[in-house]
């Protein structure tokens, strides 16, 4: 979806991450979010994000996971992503670590794009090799070549 691709920026590539739960990987993209100038209200963000992680659980089955919700605590579109070193503490239905995880906000009046970003995100994901790239890249720009110029990338 072109809009993941205007969406994600390196700066809010993070690798190297760690934790041993959802909740850890959940607080920590939070705390990530927050330090970027497009939340300018971090206990109504961080609730909002909670909120629909409480009524709509972010896990796909893939080896990744992803936070999302619509809040009026964000200035624009928002697209967190993080390699967590070992995984989150618990595995994909094909026994691999959960250890892709992104975080995806916007804006009311936006929300009509959220849907189909995070279907695109994680159809996008959810390819053993993409997953697998993304693994073993070392860099930012590295993850971030791969999520615009991939041949099998569905967000072109």
């Amino acid at each position: 979806m072109k809009f993941l691709k205007d969406w994600l920026k390196p700066e809010n590539i993070h690798l190297g991450l760690k934790t041993q739960s959802e909740l850890g990987a959940l607080r920590i993209m939070i705390d990530l979010a927050v330090k970027t100038k497009k939340v300018f209200d971090a206990s109504r963000f961080a609730q909002a994000v909670l909120d629909t992680e409480l009524y709509e659980s972010a896990f796909s089955g893939c080896c990744n996971i992803s936070f999302y919700t619509v809040s009026d605590s964000v200035t624009e579109p928002l697209f967190i992503f993080g390699h967590f070193d070992g995984g989150i503490g618990y595995y994909s239905k094909h026994n691999k670590p959960i250890d892709l995880v992104s975080l995806v906000a916007v804006p009311p009046g936006q929300d009509k794009y959220l849907a189909d970003t995070l279907f695109a995100l994680h159809t996008f994901l959810c390819q053993p090799r993409i997953a697998e790239k993304i693994r073993v890249a070392t860099t930012k720009k590295e993850i971030y070549r791969i999520f615009n110029e991939d041949p099998d990338s569905c967000i072109m």
